[in-house]
C-alpha cells in the first residue's frame, strides 16, 4: 500500500504493533536515502572549493536528526543584570518603547 509496499489486502491482517514496525522501518529508509543524497551533494560540491577548504555533510545540508545544537551556559552577570532591568521595568521607573 503506497510507499509501505504492503498489499492492501494484507493490510487489514495487520496488527497497530506491526504496522508501527513498518512505518518505522519506512522512515529508516527515507533518512537514509536523504543521507546518501548529502553525501553525493558533499562530493559534487569539493571539487569546487578553495584549496584547503572543506565541507562536511553534516554543515551543507542539517538534517533535522543531526545532532542538536548545544546550549551555551549564560554568565550570572548577565542573568542579573536582566533581572534588575526587569524589576526596573515593572516598576515603571522606565517606560518600554512603543512599537514603530
Amino acid at each position: 500500500m503506497g510507499r509501505t509496499k504492503v498489499p492492501y489486502d494484507q493490510l487489514f491482517y495487520l496488527s497497530r504493533k506491526e504496522l508501527d514496525i513498518i512505518v518505522k522501518g519506512h522512515e529508516i529508509d527515507q533518512k537514509e536515502i536523504w543521507e546518501m543524497v548529502r553525501m553525493h551533494a558533499s562530493i559534487a560540491i569539493q571539487p569546487h572549493l578553495k584549496k584547503g577548504t572543506s565541507i562536511t555533510p553534516q554543515t551543507l545540508i542539517p538534517l533535522p536528526w543531526d545532532k542538536k545544537r548545544t546550549i551555551k551556559e549564560v554568565p550570572k552577570e548577565t542573568i542579573d543584570k536582566a533581572k534588575k532591568l526587569g524589576e526596573i521595568v515593572r516598576s515603571k521607573r522606565i517606560k518600554k518603547k512603543a512599537d514603530g
